[in-house]
């Protein structure tokens, strides 16, 4: 009787176990490698693994942030991971070119800054620019991008380069346009350039905006992204 008992007690103990370690894992939408992130750390936090094509890529993140793998939401609030192949691309629509790649890709993997405008780093906010080090040791760089190509564009994105097996794994966190637009609607940061439909940066490349941000300022809305691009920095790992 007793020997009853126990198996009875180990087998609803253990449904519970299996249940509670379904819903706290929540599967990504959109992802080719079935990639999940881990149970909840903190409340309102996750922590994404990627698959061991993507180099075991982890970071810690807000909830309210979507991950995709190749997204192409462009100006919706996601955190989109990309693999760019240095050996496998085609350059000629680009403003640079494989020897460039492969100058930039080994003096990241040594934690020294390429001089010469790369894929990654023609629009970026050159003084956002940094290389980082992993609790491991190994080097990343992250900078910040508010426009490209044209006065009219506006853009909140903060990039992770990873360099690793002769590619580059990026990380992009992408804060929503509009939303942070209409939060700094009654700022003196934006303008309404000539031939444009609607405001962007009167500096175009988002320095006073940067700086606020870097100093405590900005929008709720600025400084969720801001704060979002900070959390993935700070606790990544590969």
């Amino acid at each position: 009787m007793h020997q009853k008992i126990s198996a009875t007690i180990y087998l609803l103990l253990g449904a519970v176990l299996m249940a509670s370690g379904f819903f706290g894992y929540q599967y990504l939408v959109g992802l080719k490698d079935q990639a999940a992130t881990l149970p909840i750390t903190q409340p309102g936090k996750l922590t994404y693994q990627a698959p061991a094509s993507l180099a075991g890529v982890k970071f810690q993140y807000p909830a309210e942030f979507l991950v995709e793998l190749d997204s192409e939401k462009f100006g919706e609030q996601v955190i989109n991971i990309s693999k760019f192949d240095i050996e496998n691309f085609d350059y000629s629509q680009t403003n640079t070119d494989i020897k460039a790649m492969r100058e930039f890709y080994q003096k990241l993997t040594q934690g020294t800054f390429a001089e010469k405008a790369t894929y990654f780093n023609r629009w970026n906010l050159a003084s956002s620019a940094e290389i980082k080090q992993t609790a491991s040791g190994k080097f990343f760089r992250t900078s910040a991008t508010f426009a490209a190509f044209e006065d009219c564009d506006l853009k909140f994105r903060r990039s992770i380069e990873i360099p690793t097996q002769n590619s580059f794994i990026t990380i992009d966190i992408i804060g929503d346009t509009e939303k942070i637009r209409q939060s700094l609607e009654d700022t003196d940061l934006l303008v309404l350039h000539d031939g444009c439909d609607s405001k962007s940066f009167e500096d175009v490349t988002g320095q006073k905006f940067w700086d606020l941000l870097e100093t405590g300022g900005g929008s709720p809305a600025a400084r969720a992204w801001y704060e979002a691009g900070n959390e993935v920095v700070q606790t990544l790992n590969f």
